[in-house]
């Protein structure tokens, strides 16, 4: 499952010195990407021992550890940490102050919208995109609700009706999406080669489309994020860049590949 941060990659040199740090004392965790101004770095071990833990990244060395049943990774920003279980299907919020071992029947684990493949958070929101093509956003510490591609009267339910699935994507599926730090959810849907804007802070579509020509192949591995107040889109099979402002979208002559990360 593919997993992206709004905070963005710690700085290679300083992730570089935190893993040599890290190998003597957490061997078989996996380190996550943490923005840069957390001194605490939460990781996992999802092979023998299935545990998770905390390092105080200002002193060097593990300040809790915790048993978890089935990880399968961690989301960690400043509104908090989410880990995830049996192949991203749930996420239990961790009380940084009091971190709790995970078993399979935790009461205050949440389900995630079924097939995730993608998720995405900042300070206060989650959101995922599934394999169908719909997206759902909500609170680190509740279920999320399906995001709407229309703006009829029905769209984007509460209540009782706010997880479960809708045809609001009138069959415009989603194919990669960004959210920014200040709530807004770039979403990218070949259907009509469309970038639209959610604002999850308002629950609704901002209005601002943007038609992408020439369109991305639908059949590449498509990426979003957010630079400043900019989306990206980016291309990684036919090395092209489309960026929120420009008429055209950008070519790389870099040997990008299909693993290539934006």
């Amino acid at each position: 499952m593919k997993r992206a941060n709004v905070f963005g990659l710690v700085a290679v040199s300083t992730v570089t010195a935190l893993v040599a740090g890290l190998a003597v004392f957490a061997q078989g965790f996996d380190v996550v990407d943490a923005p840069p101004e957390q001194t605490s770095v939460w990781i996992m071990q999802n092979s023998a021992g299935q545990r998770y833990a905390r390092v105080n990244a200002a002193l060097d060395e593990l300040d809790s550890v915790n048993a978890v049943s089935n990880p399968s990774a961690v989301v960690q920003s400043p509104g908090g940490v989410l880990l995830f279980t049996d192949g991203d299907s749930r996420f239990t919020p961790v009380d940084a102050t009091n971190p709790q071992d995970v078993e399979p029947d935790s009461p205050n684990s949440i389900s995630t919208p079924g097939e995730t493949i993608d998720v995405q958070s900042n300070d206060t929101t989650v959101a995922y995109l599934a394999a169908g093509g719909s997206v759902w956003a909500g609170a680190f510490d509740s279920e999320a609700r399906q995001v709407s591609l229309t703006t009829g009267p029905t769209a984007n339910p509460t209540g009782d009706d706010a997880s479960t699935p809708t045809d609001e994507t009138n069959g415009t599926a989603v194919a990669a999406m960004a959210l920014s730090q200040n709530g807004k959810l770039a979403m990218y849907s070949p259907t009509d080669a469309l970038v639209r804007i959610f604002d999850t802070s308002t629950w609704a579509l901002t209005g601002e489309q943007v038609a992408l020509s020439p369109a991305p192949d639908s059949e590449h591995p498509l990426q979003m994020t957010w630079s400043a107040n900019r989306w990206s889109l980016l291309d990684p099979v036919d090395q092209r860049l489309w960026v929120q402002g420009r008429a055209d979208p950008i070519v790389i002559d870099a040997g990008l590949n299909v693993g290539a990360i934006l």
